[in-house]
């Protein structure tokens, strides 16, 4: 990391805070050359994480963009493109705690993937969950 500024990587971090609810950690730092101080928001990638599909537990890759492109689907009747990527953060800390590392990737079932989805939409927007599993052609109870 370097400062923004300067671009010295003489960095020093004056705060931190960690964000446990959307699992970011937010830092104020500050260049040791030119003395601005700038903030970074931490968050982890879902880079090695893979989906198993199905009883033959064929595997594909996690994309966020593509849960996000479902969501705003979903939520399109909401008009609010904020919202919709605080859900999709809010969805995946959710199923996080359902990965398992196998080898050097993360799993997650899609059934599970798809609960959380649900779970998250539901307590938001009814109308958005039963959108979601219709365009996904799973079983949804309201």
């Amino acid at each position: 990391m370097e400062c923004p500024y300067c671009h010295s990587p003489k960095l020093d971090v004056v705060n931190s805070r960690k964000n446990a609810r959307e699992q970011f950690v937010w830092r104020r730092r500050r260049c040791q050359e030119c003395g601005l101080a700038f903030t970074t928001h931490e968050r982890f990638f879902l880079d090695d994480l893979v989906i198993v599909r199905g009883t033959n537990k064929k595997t594909y890759p996690y994309h966020s963009s593509e849960l996000l492109a479902k969501v705003s689907h979903a939520c399109d009747h909401l008009h609010s493109v904020d919202k919709t990527v605080w859900l999709v953060r809010t969805i995946e800390t959710s199923f996080m705690q359902h990965v398992t590392p196998l080898k050097d990737k993360l799993v997650i079932n899609e059934g599970i993937l798809h609960k959380s989805v649900l779970a998250v939409l539901s307590g938001y927007d009814k109308v958005s969950a039963i959108k979601y599993a219709a365009q996904e052609n799973i079983p949804f109870e309201v």
